[in-house]
């Protein structure tokens, strides 16, 4: 999974990249890749992406908790 370049960048605030895309082909001769881009194919240099690390969903532990606690779920709530 790689992030690819926005180009033109408008002003400093924008957002540098987009993606995340799933690399199809690479062609080192031409330092090219070819990306699935919304379902269709898209070229595009190997100095105009980064790798991009997907993270695996979380899923919610159930605890046992009280209906009168007004803190809700807490970071301990989930795990990996």
């Amino acid at each position: 999974m790689v992030m690819l370049l926005k180009e033109p960048r408008i002003n400093q605030f924008s957002e540098e990249y987009t993606g995340p895309y799933e690399i199809k082909h690479v062609n080192h001769e031409e330092k090219s890749v070819i990306l699935l881009r919304n379902g269709t194919e898209c070229k595009a240099h190997i100095d105009k992406i980064k790798r991009t690390y997907a993270q695996k969903p979380t899923q919610l532990v159930q605890n046992d908790m009280n209906e009168n606690d007004d803190a809700g779920m807490r970071l301990r709530d989930y795990k990996e």
